[in-house]
Protein backbone atom coordinates (compact mmCIF):
# COMPACT_ATOMS: atom_id res chain seq x y z
CA UNK A 1 0.00 0.00 0.00
CA UNK A 2 1.66 3.45 -1.30
CA UNK A 3 -0.01 6.58 0.48
CA UNK A 4 0.76 10.00 -0.42
CA UNK A 5 0.93 12.36 2.39
CA UNK A 6 0.27 15.83 2.34
CA UNK A 7 0.96 17.83 5.20
CA UNK A 8 1.16 21.54 6.61
CA UNK A 9 4.19 20.61 8.41
CA UNK A 10 4.52 18.86 11.64
CA UNK A 11 6.26 15.54 12.21
CA UNK A 12 6.94 14.56 8.85
CA UNK A 13 8.56 17.83 8.12
CA UNK A 14 7.61 21.71 7.70
CA UNK A 15 9.12 22.17 4.17
CA UNK A 16 6.76 21.70 0.83
CA UNK A 17 8.13 20.63 -2.43
CA UNK A 18 6.30 19.77 -5.67
CA UNK A 19 6.90 16.07 -7.27
CA UNK A 20 5.65 15.43 -10.30
CA UNK A 21 4.16 11.53 -11.33
CA UNK A 22 3.33 10.95 -15.01
CA UNK A 23 1.94 14.34 -15.59
CA UNK A 24 0.17 15.13 -12.41
CA UNK A 25 1.73 17.13 -9.59
CA UNK A 26 1.16 17.52 -6.04
CA UNK A 27 2.59 19.13 -3.22
CA UNK A 28 3.86 16.42 -1.01
CA UNK A 29 6.08 16.01 1.76
CA UNK A 30 6.48 12.12 2.43
CA UNK A 31 5.76 9.10 0.96
CA UNK A 32 4.56 6.37 3.97
CA UNK A 33 4.71 3.05 2.61
CA UNK A 34 2.43 0.76 4.54
CA UNK A 35 2.87 -2.86 4.53
CA UNK A 36 -0.45 -4.35 5.61
CA UNK A 37 -1.67 -6.90 7.80
CA UNK A 38 -1.76 -9.26 7.65
CA UNK A 39 1.12 -11.41 6.34
CA UNK A 40 4.20 -13.83 7.27
CA UNK A 41 6.55 -11.58 9.82
CA UNK A 42 8.96 -13.98 9.31
CA UNK A 43 9.13 -13.41 5.40
CA UNK A 44 10.55 -9.70 5.55
CA UNK A 45 8.74 -7.53 3.05
CA UNK A 46 11.29 -7.48 0.44
CA UNK A 47 9.39 -5.44 -2.16
CA UNK A 48 8.31 -2.53 0.00
CA UNK A 49 11.80 -2.70 0.73
CA UNK A 50 13.37 -2.23 -2.64
CA UNK A 51 10.67 0.38 -3.58
CA UNK A 52 11.87 2.36 -0.52
CA UNK A 53 15.32 2.33 -1.01
CA UNK A 54 14.85 3.64 -4.43
CA UNK A 55 12.77 6.37 -3.68
CA UNK A 56 15.24 7.25 -0.88
CA UNK A 57 17.97 7.13 -3.55
CA UNK A 58 15.98 9.38 -5.40
CA UNK A 59 16.04 12.00 -2.79
CA UNK A 60 12.13 11.27 -1.72
CA UNK A 61 11.68 12.00 2.10
CA UNK A 62 10.18 7.94 2.06
CA UNK A 63 8.82 6.38 5.75
CA UNK A 64 8.18 2.30 5.86
CA UNK A 65 5.22 1.44 8.96
CA UNK A 66 5.42 -2.85 9.22
CA UNK A 67 1.72 -2.81 9.90
CA UNK A 68 1.92 -6.58 9.54
CA UNK A 69 4.05 -6.69 12.49
CA UNK A 70 2.17 -4.15 14.65
CA UNK A 71 -0.45 -6.21 14.32
CA UNK A 72 0.54 -9.50 15.70
CA UNK A 73 2.14 -7.47 18.72
CA UNK A 74 -0.64 -5.75 19.40
CA UNK A 75 -2.83 -9.20 19.14
CA UNK A 76 -0.30 -10.88 21.44
CA UNK A 77 -0.45 -7.98 24.23
CA UNK A 78 -3.59 -7.20 24.44
CA UNK A 79 -4.45 -11.12 25.31
CA UNK A 80 -5.86 -11.50 28.70
CA UNK A 81 -7.57 -15.25 28.29
CA UNK A 82 -5.39 -17.11 29.91
CA UNK A 83 -7.29 -20.44 31.04
CA UNK A 84 -4.29 -23.33 31.40
CA UNK A 85 -0.22 -23.21 32.33
CA UNK A 86 1.39 -23.36 28.84
CA UNK A 87 -1.34 -20.20 28.05
CA UNK A 88 -0.46 -18.12 31.53
CA UNK A 89 3.51 -19.07 31.06
CA UNK A 90 3.20 -17.97 27.51
CA UNK A 91 1.81 -14.79 28.55
CA UNK A 92 3.84 -13.71 31.15
CA UNK A 93 6.88 -14.28 29.39
CA UNK A 94 5.60 -12.71 25.82
CA UNK A 95 8.19 -9.23 26.43
CA UNK A 96 11.12 -11.68 27.54
CA UNK A 97 10.52 -13.64 24.62
CA UNK A 98 10.20 -10.91 22.23
CA UNK A 99 13.24 -9.58 23.37
CA UNK A 100 15.38 -12.47 22.63
CA UNK A 101 13.91 -12.88 19.19
CA UNK A 102 15.69 -9.88 18.29
CA UNK A 103 18.77 -10.76 20.15
CA UNK A 104 21.50 -13.15 18.10
CA UNK A 105 22.14 -14.78 21.56
CA UNK A 106 18.87 -16.87 21.30
CA UNK A 107 20.08 -18.45 18.23
CA UNK A 108 23.49 -20.15 19.67
CA UNK A 109 20.56 -22.37 21.48
CA UNK A 110 18.55 -24.35 19.44
CA UNK A 111 16.02 -25.45 22.55
CA UNK A 112 16.05 -21.60 23.96
CA UNK A 113 14.90 -20.36 20.06
CA UNK A 114 11.95 -23.13 19.84
CA UNK A 115 10.49 -22.85 23.41
CA UNK A 116 10.22 -18.79 22.71
CA UNK A 117 8.59 -19.38 19.36
CA UNK A 118 6.46 -21.74 20.74
CA UNK A 119 5.65 -19.79 23.58
CA UNK A 120 4.93 -16.87 21.36
CA UNK A 121 2.79 -18.83 19.19
CA UNK A 122 0.65 -20.62 21.44
CA UNK A 123 -0.38 -16.90 22.67
CA UNK A 124 -1.28 -15.79 19.23
CA UNK A 125 -3.38 -18.96 18.68
CA UNK A 126 -5.05 -18.78 21.67
CA UNK A 127 -5.93 -14.78 20.85
CA UNK A 128 -7.13 -16.02 17.33
CA UNK A 129 -9.62 -18.14 18.59
CA UNK A 130 -12.49 -16.04 19.34
CA UNK A 131 -12.28 -14.65 15.86
CA UNK A 132 -12.16 -18.19 14.05
CA UNK A 133 -8.61 -17.49 12.74
CA UNK A 134 -5.30 -19.41 13.72
CA UNK A 135 -2.10 -16.97 13.66
CA UNK A 136 1.13 -17.66 14.37
CA UNK A 137 4.63 -15.63 13.19
CA UNK A 138 4.72 -18.18 10.12
CA UNK A 139 0.67 -17.81 9.17
CA UNK A 140 -2.26 -16.58 9.25
CA UNK A 141 -5.57 -19.05 8.24
CA UNK A 142 -9.50 -17.35 8.53
CA UNK A 143 -12.58 -19.48 8.35
CA UNK A 144 -14.08 -16.69 6.74
CA UNK A 145 -11.35 -14.50 4.71
CA UNK A 146 -9.46 -15.65 1.20
CA UNK A 147 -5.97 -14.47 0.27
CA UNK A 148 -6.11 -10.86 -1.31
CA UNK A 149 -5.91 -10.85 -5.47
CA UNK A 150 -4.49 -8.21 -6.30
CA UNK A 151 -5.19 -6.67 -10.03
CA UNK A 152 -2.96 -5.34 -12.40
CA UNK A 153 -3.62 -1.34 -11.75
CA UNK A 154 -2.08 -0.59 -15.58
CA UNK A 155 -5.11 -2.72 -17.02
CA UNK A 156 -8.03 -0.95 -16.63
CA UNK A 157 -9.98 -3.19 -18.63
CA UNK A 158 -9.53 -5.69 -15.53
CA UNK A 159 -11.69 -3.72 -13.31
CA UNK A 160 -14.95 -4.59 -11.65
CA UNK A 161 -17.31 -2.43 -11.63
CA UNK A 162 -15.65 -0.69 -14.78
CA UNK A 163 -12.27 2.03 -15.58
CA UNK A 164 -14.24 5.77 -16.41
CA UNK A 165 -12.93 8.18 -13.91
CA UNK A 166 -16.35 8.14 -12.22
CA UNK A 167 -16.59 4.50 -11.86
CA UNK A 168 -13.44 4.65 -9.92
CA UNK A 169 -14.19 7.49 -7.40
CA UNK A 170 -17.41 5.50 -6.91
CA UNK A 171 -15.91 2.31 -5.74
CA UNK A 172 -13.34 4.05 -3.53
CA UNK A 173 -15.82 5.73 -2.29
CA UNK A 174 -18.42 3.24 -1.28
CA UNK A 175 -15.87 0.10 -1.56
CA UNK A 176 -16.35 -3.10 -3.00
CA UNK A 177 -18.48 -6.13 -1.10
CA UNK A 178 -17.64 -8.35 -0.39
CA UNK A 179 -13.88 -7.91 -1.94
CA UNK A 180 -11.42 -6.83 0.91
CA UNK A 181 -11.39 -2.65 0.11
CA UNK A 182 -13.72 -0.63 2.47
CA UNK A 183 -15.43 2.44 1.30
CA UNK A 184 -12.96 5.48 1.78
CA UNK A 185 -15.48 7.88 1.78
CA UNK A 186 -14.87 8.67 5.67
CA UNK A 187 -11.38 8.27 5.56
CA UNK A 188 -10.35 10.52 2.50
CA UNK A 189 -11.45 13.46 1.15
CA UNK A 190 -13.46 13.97 -2.27
CA UNK A 191 -10.11 15.57 -3.47
CA UNK A 192 -8.02 12.63 -2.56
CA UNK A 193 -10.07 10.07 -3.68
CA UNK A 194 -9.77 11.74 -7.32
CA UNK A 195 -5.96 12.00 -6.77
CA UNK A 196 -5.99 8.44 -6.22
CA UNK A 197 -8.14 7.91 -9.35
CA UNK A 198 -5.71 10.58 -11.26
CA UNK A 199 -2.90 8.36 -10.66
CA UNK A 200 -4.14 4.81 -11.61
CA UNK A 201 -5.59 6.58 -15.07
CA UNK A 202 -1.75 8.11 -15.48
CA UNK A 203 -0.55 4.31 -15.12
CA UNK A 204 -3.40 2.76 -17.81
CA UNK A 205 -2.43 0.77 -20.72
CA UNK A 206 -4.09 0.61 -24.06
CA UNK A 207 -5.45 -2.79 -23.73
CA UNK A 208 -3.67 -5.49 -26.19
CA UNK A 209 -6.88 -5.87 -28.93
CA UNK A 210 -7.10 -2.19 -29.07
CA UNK A 211 -4.85 0.03 -32.06
CA UNK A 212 -1.11 0.14 -30.36
CA UNK A 213 -2.09 -2.39 -27.70
CA UNK A 214 0.68 -4.71 -27.01
CA UNK A 215 0.84 -8.05 -24.57
CA UNK A 216 2.47 -6.51 -21.60
CA UNK A 217 2.55 -5.57 -17.72
CA UNK A 218 2.77 -7.85 -15.34
CA UNK A 219 4.29 -11.17 -15.77
CA UNK A 220 4.33 -10.94 -19.53
CA UNK A 221 7.71 -8.91 -20.52
CA UNK A 222 10.11 -11.05 -22.59
CA UNK A 223 12.61 -9.98 -19.43
CA UNK A 224 12.41 -13.16 -17.41
CA UNK A 225 13.73 -11.38 -14.79
CA UNK A 226 11.60 -8.28 -15.10
CA UNK A 227 8.61 -10.93 -15.68
CA UNK A 228 9.18 -12.07 -11.82
CA UNK A 229 10.24 -8.73 -10.37
CA UNK A 230 6.54 -8.59 -10.11
CA UNK A 231 6.74 -11.13 -7.16
CA UNK A 232 8.63 -9.31 -4.60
Amino acid sequence: MVRVSRHRGGALGSTRRKSVVKGIMANTQSILLIHPPIAKPCEPPAGIARLAGALQAGGVDCRVYDASLDGILNIGQGFMGADDTWTRRAVKHWNANLTALRSPDLYKTRDRYKRAVLDLNRVLYMAGRASGTTISLSNYVSAVLSPVRSRDLTAPWTFRGGSEPEQLWLRLTTGLSPAPLPAQEETMTADERWDVVNYILSRSRTAPWEPGGTLEGTGYQADLVKRGQYLI
